[in-house]
């Protein structure tokens, strides 16, 4: 699976890296953070994901650690220190974990997974055209 996706990154210009004593991070803060980037009007939730995934695969940050949580979230234009604050409060971790039992009651075990249009489940990584194809489907109301 690892080479897998390794050989995907390549294609896409993504080299990542693994650190022989690097540990698996906890990701719910991670998870809390994308939450809030994603309701603030003033943050490219793209981008921050695209950070978060930097952070983590590439440069084998632990982005369970508050620090870098903070660093990151100040580069995407979310307010350090108040971030650093409501992490520190565990704010909003139980709803993050609610929308994440939430997820496996609907038959998610592992991301990527796509839904679209409440109608169709995606599970894994997929080639773009199976994506647009998934899109097509829905436009059409064949899904």
């Amino acid at each position: 699976m690892r080479d897998h996706l390794e050989d995907a990154g390549v294609g896409e210009g993504i080299t990542f890296f693994d650190e022989p004593d690097a540990a698996a991070p906890n990701t719910l803060s991670a998870h809390v953070l994308m939450m809030w980037g994603t309701a603030a009007a003033d943050v490219d939730e793209s981008a921050l994901a695209e950070r978060l995934f930097h952070a983590n695969h590439v440069a084998c940050e632990n982005i369970g650690d508050p620090d870098v949580l903070v660093r990151i979230a100040g580069e995407s234009g979310l307010a350090p220190e108040d971030v650093r604050a409501r992490l520190a409060a565990h704010e909003d971790e139980a709803r993050v974990k609610e929308r994440i039992a939430e997820s496996v009651a609907r038959g998610v075990s592992g991301v990527p997974f796509f839904v679209i249009d409440d109608r169709l489940a995606i599970s894994g990584a997929q080639p773009a055209e199976v994506l647009a194809s998934a899109f097509a489907r829905i436009a059409q109301g064949d899904a």
